[in-house]
């Protein structure tokens, strides 16, 4: 193979987890049979494991990683892009290299680029802005040590004459060659030596290759690539546009970015996002100093797990009705019955002293109705599993959850592949109806053996 598209998912494994709808449009819109590029994937010691677990799912067969030692700072993880040459220099089969951002969806056959001539010594880049004055912006030039820009008003000038533009260096394409090797050094020697300078690695770019004028817009242009604030809606789903989007948001920050693109991955694909488990799920979804509740918590295992999200409040919603109660874990396996009271006993001296946890033995139709709509974060609902119960529980959760946040629970349907049990609940058709009020979709499964759903409340 002699192209190669590589990407970015270092410095955060949270962040890393934007890596599966990525490659999923990426293999959606590429399929494997005439795919005509190799996938390399740039991380670093923190998120090997997390990069690694995805590129194992199979969305993209033979994914090649690179491993940098831990990145210090978003900036220095999004520096390494500038790196491609360090990593290829044992063996370096590719003529044609393409870089495109994690945080973007590849909604296109983007092969075709790779079918276009690719000039030496040329970084083909999408030109974000055509104001000139634009240059000047931290975004694209680097300032001085007396925080001036390092652009001359005859740069400028020059820069107007000859169509020179401010480019987004979330995507470029260039042939692999001698003169682009000695050019990415300059350019992260620049980086490192003067980072307080920079905004992230895109502003020196902008400068050393607009200076040299050694850029291109001949591959990349507004009919191949936008950002996601140009996606059009119709009735909550999206047409598919036909470009790379890419998502707008600070570099590094996980700040909604990743609802958003999980939401904008399932309107246009119709399938959700895979994970092993519920806990691998929520990890990835929910941030830290989040407002969570539990709806249904038996001893309280999963209370415990959500705990490690480090919330700031966790809110544990049952009424520990009736003599006793069953359940079995989160495969539905090694069912055990308990005394009510006893129950109850337990979960609240299981976390006694924790200032995050609040009990409250209610129903929780009569329990949410304690807080202000849009309170939370999040809700994971596993309580009463009835068709009936459960779509309350939802309708409940949909007053309750901010704009944003996600509203999950157990017990969808069974994952024979982890269990021998069969339940017949009620929850997967509550689901389905609640979707179709509302417009939403699930975005996430997580795949026990009692599988879990999340949906991310857009309203």
């Amino acid at each position: 193979m002699e192209n190669l598209i590589y990407t970015c998912a270092a410095y955060s494994p949270e962040y890393a987890q934007i890596l599966r709808p990525f490659l999923t449009s990426l293999a959606k819109f590429n399929p494997a049979p005439g795919r005509n590029f190799d996938m390399m994937v740039f991380c670093d010691e923190s998120t090997f494991d997390t990069v690694s677990e995805i590129c194992l799912a199979g969305a993209i067969s033979g994914v090649k990683l690179a491993k940098f030692p831990s990145a210090t700072t978003p900036q220095a993880a999004s520096a390494f892009k500038l790196a491609i040459f360090s990593v290829l220099k044992m063996s370096n089969p590719y003529k044609k290299c393409i870089y495109i951002d994690l945080d973007s969806l590849v909604l296109t056959d983007i092969g075709a680029v790779f079918r276009q001539p690719f000039a030496a010594g040329i970084l083909y880049v999408w030109p974000e802005s055509k104001k000139n004055e634009d240059h000047l912006h931290p975004y694209w030039s680097p300032r001085n040590p007396d925080g001036g820009a390092r652009y001359s008003s005859a740069t400028l000038d020059a820069f107007r004459r000859e169509g020179v533009y401010p480019f987004n260096a979330g995507i470029f394409a260039f042939k692999s060659c001698a003169e682009m090797e000695s050019l990415f050094a300059e350019c992260l020697l620049d980086v490192f030596e003067n980072a307080p300078h920079h905004f992230y690695e895109q502003s020196a770019m902008n400068f050393l290759f607009n200076s040299k004028r050694k850029i291109s817009y001949d591959l990349f242009n507004d009919l191949n690539y936008a950002s996601d604030d140009e996606l059009s809606q119709c009735s909550g789903q999206y047409f598919v546009p036909n470009k790379i989007i890419h998502f707008k948001g600070s570099p590094g920050s996980t700040e909604s970015k990743l609802e958003r693109i999980l939401k904008t991955s399932a309107s246009f694909f119709g399938t959700q996002i895979i994970f092993e488990t519920r806990e691998k799920m929520l990890a990835s979804l929910v941030k830290k100093g989040a407002k969570i509740g539990e709806i249904g918590v038996f001893k309280g295992d999963f209370s415990s797990f959500l705990l490690t999200l480090s919330p700031l409040e966790l809110w544990l919603i049952d009424p520990f009705g009736g003599n006793e109660l069953v359940s079995g874990d989160s495969d539905g396996n090694h069912v055990k019955t308990f005394s009510s009271e006893e129950l109850m006993d337990y979960v609240k001296d299981r976390f006694e002293g924790d200032k995050r946890v609040s009990l409250v033995r209610d129903r929780s139709s009569a329990a949410l109705q304690l807080f202000p709509d849009s309170y939370f974060d999040c809700i994971y609902i596993d309580g009463d599993h009835s068709y009936e119960g459960t779509l309350s529980d939802l309708r409940d959760a949909f007053r309750k959850v901010r704009s944003g946040g996600i509203i999950a629970g157990h017990d969808l349907h069974m994952n024979s592949s982890k269990t021998s049990a069969i339940y017949d609940f009620g929850v997967n058709r509550a689901v389905e109806d609640f979707c179709t009020e509302t417009g939403l979709s699930i975005d996430c499964k997580a795949m026990d053996g009692c599988v879990s759903f999340a949906i991310t409340l857009l309203k």
